[in-house]
């Protein structure tokens, strides 16, 4: 008579450690309660985020109906401006000889006149 193969050995298969993958073994028991706690904490932290959510929309919804219940303030008009640049008054020409000169080209003139008839020093 011949001998059994034992496969899972030839395999280098563990068959205590297998058997701990069952879903009834106490281990995984274990794991699926410590899943599921940390589920419904996160569960329950995302429904307090999505109330913490709705009422301050619904906040901003009743401030909004507010403001639009409240007459707008009148406001006086704002008198007319009008938006023309004023223009500058015309300086008075001063003649000399046939041309015609403002206040300060003739004042440049005349200092660019006395540097050259001054004396070299």
């Amino acid at each position: 008579m011949s001998e059994m193969v034992d496969y899972a050995k030839e395999y280098g298969i563990d068959l205590q450690e297998l058997k701990k993958e069952h879903p009834l073994h106490a281990t995984q028991l274990w794991e699926a309660s410590v899943h599921q706690t940390i589920a419904e904490d996160y569960w329950q932290w995302i429904s307090s985020v999505r109330r913490a959510e709705s009422e301050a929309i619904q906040r901003v919804v009743e401030d909004y109906q507010e403001a639009l219940a409240k007459p707008a303030p009148v406001r006086k008009p704002a008198p007319k401006r009008s938006l023309s640049v004023p223009k500058p008054k015309p300086e008075k020409l001063i003649k000399v000889g046939r041309h015609k000169f403002s206040q300060k080209q003739l004042q440049i003139a005349m200092d660019s006149l006395e540097k050259q008839s001054a004396p070299n020093k």
